[in-house]
C-alpha cells in the first residue's frame, strides 16, 4: 500500500510539473533535445510518430529542409 502511495505521488508530481510548462518552454525543451539527437534517433522517432522534422519555422528553414529530405516516414 505504501508503494502505491509513493508511485501515485510521483506520478502526480510529474503531471503537475508538465502542466506548469508554458508552450514556449515546451518548445525549447523539444528543440534542445532534438538538436542533441543523432540522425538514427531522429529517423526512428520520425518513423514512429509518422512525421518529418520538428518545427518548420522561418528561422530554422534550412535544418527543417534537411530533416525532411532525409525523412522516410512519409
Amino acid at each position: 500500500m505504501v508503494i502505491l502511495l509513493v508511485v501515485f505521488l510521483f506520478q502526480f508530481s510529474v503531471s503537475c510539473s508538465c502542466l506548469a510548462f508554458s508552450a514556449e518552454q515546451q518548445e525549447n525543451v523539444l528543440c534542445s533535445s532534438w538538436e542533441t539527437m543523432d540522425g538514427d534517433a531522429r529517423k526512428t522517432l520520425e518513423q514512429h510518430m509518422d512525421c518529418c522534422g520538428l518545427i518548420d519555422s522561418p528561422e530554422k528553414r534550412d535544418e527543417f529542409s534537411m530533416d525532411a529530405s532525409l525523412c522516410t516516414a512519409v
